[in-house]
């Protein structure tokens, strides 16, 4: 796969995958499978064989896939419509079109490429721009100086100018100058602006993991289920979860399975720093929810929604 390397230089390297045998024959007969390796990211590549299935039916083969081999499914096309790529992205479906797109949600991956309808057009939001976004959603301002968001977000202030053209490019934001100050608005707020950006959003989560409970650093934010319980009347669970950006100790080994429930906990890789927004010793509620987004267990969409709902009853100041 040379183009994930012209891109992003992620170097694949493939293996057979010995499970395949496990699967139903309607899943063997409409994709071919291997295993691949993404910089050391263990994924499963499924070529289709014929004919593109609609994403809702793509979503359940993969879900059967996933039972097996409990690892990111990356569907490979060889041409995608415009249509179609939209429908995959909204379903939260990975996919790689050779020499024309990608969309891997789970590493970050974000694009502005070309599809068979010769349009250009922003896939998903880069992690800063994600950032940024959430942090004029919660900063319940119309207004927001340029100054004050590098400050507040710790991005350079490049970094901050591109995440800016990204969101006015997709319509999400406007700025305007007012002298030498530089201004960011929106003709949007809280859930509005939020659902607009519904399409663009992507998981923070780049890579998951199990580690020593001595070995979590101190003061990392709660993540996944056991920051869920803490917005809801969930119980926490067993294993304990937490999201950081990196681990700054390079001799922490990262297990892909639990090995030890007793003394490892979980722990997550973000795309972007979990603590900039951070609620409370908690990953930020939006955050929250576009890591639990592909989760199945409807009692987890149930109690992130009822969560969401009850953010933007206290950000509107009455229930919407």
């Amino acid at each position: 796969m040379d183009y994930l390397n012209e891109v992003f230089n992620i170097k694949v390297k493939y293996q057979e995958w010995k499970e395949e045998a496990k699967l139903p024959y309607m899943i063997t007969d409409r994709y071919s499978l291997r295993i691949a390796f993404l910089n050391q990211k263990k994924v499963i590549f499924a070529y289709v064989k014929g004919d593109v299935e609609p994403a809702s039916t793509i979503k359940k083969h993969f879900l059967l896939i996933h039972k097996v081999a409990s690892l990111p499914i990356v569907l490979i096309l060889n041409k995608c419509s415009a249509r179609q790529r939209k429908a995959l992205i909204k379903a939260s479906i990975p996919f790689v079109v050779e020499n024309k797109q990608i969309f891997l949600p789970f590493m970050g991956m974000l694009l502005q490429e070309k599809y068979d309808c010769d349009c250009n057009t922003v896939v998903s939001l880069m992690p800063s721009s994600q950032v940024l976004l959430f942090y004029y959603i919660y900063s319940k301002k119309k207004e927001l100086l340029m100054s004050e968001i590098v400050d507040a977000l710790g991005f350079s202030a490049m970094t901050i100018t591109r995440a800016v053209k990204q969101l006015e490019a997709i319509g999400l934001i406007n700025t305007y100058k007012k002298g030498v100050l530089k201004i960011i608005t929106s003709e949007y707020m809280g859930r509005e602006l939020y659902e607009k950006a519904s399409d663009y959003l992507c998981s923070p989560i780049q890579k998951k993991g199990y580690i020593e409970k001595c070995d979590i650093p101190k003061g990392i934010c709660k993540a996944g289920y056991y920051a869920l319980s803490e917005y809801s009347m969930l119980n926490p669970p067993k294993i304990l979860s937490y999201a950081t950006e990196k681990l700054k100790d390079k001799s922490i080994q990262l297990e892909d399975k639990l090995s030890d429930s007793e003394m490892q906990q979980s722990i997550e890789i973000w795309t972007y720093d979990p603590d900039i927004l951070a609620m409370d010793g908690c990953v930020d509620i939006l955050s929250l929810h576009q890591s639990l987004k592909e989760d199945f267990d409807e009692r987890v969409q149930g109690e992130i929604n009822e969560i969401l709902d009850k953010y933007w009853e206290d950000y509107y100041g009455e229930r919407i």
